[in-house]
């Protein structure tokens, strides 16, 4: 996998010291532990993957996706087996899906890049919650 950059909220304990992510632009979730292990255990998932499935079209779905590391690192790490994989994260946070595009584009993805698609959407209700209904991409 190439070397990626992502950017995180605070940690809680600190967020909770600010005025940041309050209100409907809550906090998102950090990289903690449970986002490192599941990205350092991917790669040998994704390599039987790959061998297993090889030339086919591969979309990933990523619900809660905070500040998209999985969806991000999953994409880069596919790049060369499934380069036209792509990746649609769901967040009912607006900032998340904001530091997912800053991510995105931080690691080379541009503004009209497709494998990246971000929906604004809650999972307890169902409902898609961008203001036109469709899909949003980068």
């Amino acid at each position: 996998i190439k070397s990626l950059v992502l950017a995180t909220d605070w940690h809680p304990n600190v967020l909770s010291m600010t005025n940041l992510g309050n209100g409907d632009d809550g906090a998102v979730m950090y990289i903690g532990p449970d986002s490192l292990a599941l990205v350092q255990n991917l790669s040998p998932l994704l390599n039987k993957l790959a061998i297993a499935k090889q030339n086919k079209a591969l979309d990933i779905l990523d619900f809660c996706s905070g500040s998209g590391v999985q969806a991000i690192t999953t994409l880069a790490a596919l790049s060369k087996v499934f380069p036209n994989a792509r990746a649609t994260c769901v967040d009912v946070n607006p900032r998340a899906l904001k530091f997912i595009r800053f991510n995105a584009i931080l690691n080379g993805f541009d503004e009209t890049d497709e494998r990246i698609r971000l929906i604004h959407g809650n999972l307890d209700s169902g409902n898609l919650l961008s203001s036109d209904g469709d899909t949003k991409t980068l």
